[in-house]
């Protein structure tokens, strides 16, 4: 397999899954200014959305979309810790944040990360949005240690990942020291470090 990334990017989860499972992989890092990838090959053939991650399998062909990469990998790979067989209503659960985390909160860092919107529109109107979103998750944590039970999901890699950029819009999560402890109990982990100390 290989992974096409971005630093800094939601393929990070991708990239914290696959050390999750502890399965080789190749990774290709993808400029997202140029969209070129190896010295200058042009991304967009591979994945014209521009958008990582990709994964490319090993018969050669490609999947795109966060959610379906790292439901791919868990499946896979066979981690029913990662994501339940489809006999266990926390799978749903697990996919249900997956959805959550991916509409609800990545959604709206977007016009955060826009050169193209106001300063003054970013933290009057998107910041505060994401924000309640955000603010909306410590409670969860006050009972629970992982988006599901006290197993880490494919759903926590992908919120954990979407949490790091908290800190490029100036949001602390002091006042919400529930989830500051979920999201440092993550980054503590070997597959986080691990991911960190390539680059990703």
């Amino acid at each position: 397999m290989k992974l096409f990334y971005s630093k800094g990017s939601c393929s990070l989860a991708a990239r914290i899954t696959i050390h999750e499972l502890q399965v080789a992989c190749e990774y290709e890092l993808v400029n997202q200014k140029d969209k070129t990838y190896g010295g200058g090959l042009d991304f967009l053939k591979i994945n014209p959305h521009g958008m990582v991650p990709v994964l490319q399998l090993d018969n050669g062909e490609y999947l795109t979309e966060n959610v379906a990469v790292q439901i791919y990998l868990a499946e896979t790979f066979q981690s029913t810790q990662l994501l339940p067989p489809v006999t266990d209503m926390n799978r749903y659960r697990v996919i249900e944040w997956l959805s959550y985390v991916a509409t609800e909160i990545h959604k709206n860092c977007g016009p955060l990360f826009s050169p193209t919107i106001s300063n003054e529109m970013k933290e009057s109107v998107f910041k505060p949005m994401l924000v309640k979103k955000i603010a909306a998750l410590d409670p969860y944590f006050t009972a629970h240690e992982f988006l599901i039970g006290n197993h880490f999901t494919i759903a926590d890699s992908y919120l954990f990942v979407v949490l790091t950029w908290m800190a490029h819009f100036d949001i602390s999560f002091v006042g919400w020291p529930h989830l500051d402890r979920y999201f440092n109990q993550i980054k503590q982990r070997p597959s986080v470090q691990q991911s960190w100390a390539e680059g990703a």
